[in-house]
């Protein structure tokens, strides 16, 4: 029961707007300290802590892919501005009648791109470790 609520109530998309709206790196300790709190709210429900970054990754899987379906908003920050600011982009432009450059979108896919590198290694050294590919 300790679980649905904690999905219900914060593991959701209650948090995309903020990361739509705020510049990633201005978002971005808020957002680190966000997923330590979903973290340890899980750990607090089920008495158990993930101290793996692979441990901490399976908490925030979805549910199809074996996962507890918490939303980490320091994973998705990035990616949700930088969709929001292209989405944005042509109708501040019409408005504004010219161009509407985001100086926060370079950023964004810095931060966005470091992210995907560290996913991808973790994955790959996780592949490697593991003992399911000899049967």
């Amino acid at each position: 029961v300790g679980l649905l609520f904690l999905h219900k109530c914060l593991g959701t998309v209650k948090v995309t707007h903020v990361a739509r709206t705020v510049p990633t790196e201005l978002l971005k300790p808020a957002a680190e300290e966000w997923d330590r709190f979903l973290l340890d709210a899980f750990a607090k429900i089920t008495e158990v802590t993930p101290e793996t970054d692979f441990e901490k990754h399976l908490v925030f899987l979805p549910r199809r892919r074996g996962g507890f379906d918490l939303t980490p908003l320091g994973l998705y920050a990035s990616a949700s501005y930088m969709a929001s600011s292209l989405a944005c982009n042509g109708i501040c432009a019409r408005i504004l009648k010219g161009r509407f450059p985001d100086k926060h979108v370079e950023k964004a896919m810095k931060i966005y791109d470091s992210l995907v590198r560290t996913n991808v290694s973790m994955a790959r050294s996780r592949r490697r470790e593991s003992h399911w590919g000899d049967f």
